[in-house]
């Protein structure tokens, strides 16, 4: 059963990335609300929720019972589809933000993550458990909630909350970990 899954799952993902390579964009949308972020080096990475040994994509349709997701990668394979973990096993929780929480800088991929407190701030990953972070803490005193996430010129525009005013364009700079 959950080769299936993986099967159908890496096919869907795989065909997003097509799209997205056609497309020339480093970062999309692809069907149905999944956000997935393709980068230079072979794999995309995406949320999934687990529900009783399955893995689900996000869909467009609500649902009663919010899932937690964990962030995966593939090659377009059942074989290379995997949930990025870290030493303990432990998956990275992925915040729910709709379209738009993800992109691609430099092959470093950036999201919406929970940290330990709840708090959904920036995080990057490289693929690996190892290789997984938050990078910005943004809303030092809550969750920055970053989304609509555009790499240009070298860094990461995107929407955030960033003081008890609310949202504004924050920009982040992956060489210097600044933003503004």
């Amino acid at each position: 059963m959950i080769n299936k899954q993986l099967t159908q799952l890496a096919a869907a993902i795989g065909m997003a990335t097509m799209m997205t390579a056609c497309g020339g964009d480093s970062s999309s949308s692809g069907g149905g609300g999944t956000t997935v972020a393709e980068g230079g080096n072979g794999f995309v990475v995406f949320p999934a929720a687990e529900s009783a040994g399955a893995i689900a994509v996000r869909s467009a349709t609500p649902r009663a019972a919010a899932l937690t997701e964990y962030l995966y990668k593939t090659d377009g394979t059942s074989a290379g589809t995997s949930k990025i973990v870290d030493d303990n096993n432990n998956g990275f929780e992925v915040g729910r933000f709709g379209g738009g929480y993800m992109a691609e800088l430099d092959g470093t991929f950036y999201y919406a993550g929970k940290d330990s407190s709840g708090d959904v701030e920036l995080w990057a990953t490289d693929g690996t458990g190892a290789g997984t972070e938050r990078v910005a803490d943004i809303y030092a005193n809550g969750s920055a909630q970053p989304h609509n996430m555009v790499p240009a010129a070298g860094k990461l525009f995107m929407n955030a909350v960033v003081d008890q005013f609310g949202r504004e364009l924050v920009v982040f700079d992956p060489v210097s970990s600044a933003h503004r």
